[in-house]
């Protein structure tokens, strides 16, 4: 197995606007989720803050709400308006509402957003993990685990024409990936409704590779479980895991997170 180290959380820190990486630079990433869910077209925003954790008393001193909404506005973490972002949303017609809500947050860096344009509307739920990382958590009421760096990714593979097929033991991954606006990136998806068997059992990851027409011993799986990378190996294939290295076993690579997938080892691995 080889590890390697988060250039992104290891080296280096965001670049940005302070004060704090994990409330600034990680409410912006939040906010630009956000934006994506909506397809850039946001009209209203609800926040809702848990007092049982710590942004409550530091969404304003510490940048959580100039970077959420420097990230609905689409901004980048060190773009020149965010110091003014409060004219800056009113001069595009966003309204944004703050409340404190106890609803139960496990995490003291939780955001509970709900999204409305003129057409659509959406729930996001997302937490601050440090260094400007940010999970979502749920979108929906559907839980997910998403950390915002996977695009780079999928965007490299598409360019070389690589095949993406997704195996998942979720039965909603379609709609997540509808709502994420991803779909087109995978020529197939095997879900829980398709399968039989769940992880570590190989099948959804042989049914995926027979779906695409590619031999088993040339796919490569990224997963974040253990069950995940067993399942992988069982069927033959190269398993890259995703994630603390302590938690897998047998993997043949391991990255703490997609930002850490630059493009030479991206290459590498293909």
């Amino acid at each position: 197995m080889v590890s390697f180290p988060s250039i992104f959380n290891d080296v280096l820190g965001p670049v940005m606007r302070g004060p704090s990486s994990s409330h600034s630079a990680a409410s912006l990433r939040i906010g630009r989720m956000a934006l994506d869910l909506m397809d850039s077209d946001i009209k209203n925003v609800v926040v809702d803050y848990d007092p049982n954790g710590s942004l409550v008393t530091t969404h304003l001193s510490q940048g959580s709400d100039l970077g959420l909404t420097g990230g609905i506005l689409g901004w980048e973490t060190d773009d020149a308006r965010l110091p003014n972002y409060r004219d800056e949303v009113a001069k595009a017609g966003i309204k944004i509402e703050v409340r404190y809500l106890d609803y139960g947050a496990e995490h003291p860096n939780t955001y509970r957003l709900a999204l409305r344009s003129d057409n659509k509307e959406h729930t996001m739920t997302a937490i601050s993990t440090g260094g400007g990382m940010i999970e979502v958590q749920q979108i929906d009421g559907v839980p997910v685990s998403m950390k915002g760096d996977y695009f780079e990714t999928l965007i490299f593979l598409n360019k070389r024409k690589v095949k993406i097929g997704l195996g998942s033991a979720s039965k909603n991954a379609e709609v997540i990936l509808s709502k994420l606006g991803l779909t087109s990136f995978f020529e197939i998806v095997i879900d829980g409704n398709k399968v039989n068997k769940s992880k570590p059992h190989p099948e959804v990851f042989l049914r995926g590779s027979s779906a695409l027409g590619v031999a088993p011993e040339k796919c490569l799986v990224f997963e974040d479980s253990a069950s995940g990378i067993i399942s992988a190996k069982a069927a033959g294939m190269t398993a890259v895991a995703i994630g603390n290295p302590d938690k897998f076993l047998n993997e043949d690579f391991c990255y703490p997170d997609f930002l850490s997938l630059v493009q030479n080892d991206l290459d590498k691995l293909f």
